[in-house]
């Protein structure tokens, strides 16, 4: 685990794959707007082959159950180790008796699943300019934000 410095990521994570013709727009948006109050210093598109975690990569963060709000972070790091051994991407949770998609589980700080994401680099604030979040959503679609200290 790096050590926490003072350079912020923010990642915008979607649930499926970016295209490359995406990937382009994305350069020219990111190029023309501040986006976040105070701007950032770069962006990068993260794609992988399949689904993966993305969490704010310092460790130390919880998760609850999303019905009880009961701390389940040992049967979670359980059930996502399973997950990346090929399990289904689901907890049996001791807390409430229901299945949860491991999606669905209370993380603070946030975390997330997804395919790819636009990885905001060294931003100066996590303030969105509406305008700007609004161009970015029409070319990803639905993201989920996952903020992260960089060493």
């Amino acid at each position: 685990m790096p050590r926490p410095s003072h350079r912020l990521d923010l990642c915008l994570i979607v649930q499926h794959h970016l295209s490359d013709e995406v990937v382009a727009d994305l350069g020219g948006v990111v190029a023309s707007r501040e986006l976040l109050r105070g701007g950032i210093a770069s962006h990068r598109v993260e794609r992988g082959d399949g689904m993966r975690f993305w969490a704010n990569q310092q460790g130390g963060f919880r998760v609850r159950c999303p019905d009880s709000g009961a701390s389940i972070v040992p049967a979670f790091s359980k059930a996502l180790a399973a997950w990346r051994a090929g399990a289904s991407r689901e907890l049996s949770c001791a807390a409430c008796g229901a299945t949860h998609d491991l999606a669905d589980l209370d993380y603070f700080p946030d975390a997330g699943f997804g395919c790819s994401a636009l990885v905001l680099c060294d931003v100066a604030s996590l303030e969105w300019l509406a305008e700007d979040r609004e161009a970015l959503e029409a070319l990803l679609g639905p993201f989920t934000q996952v903020a992260r200290r960089i060493g």
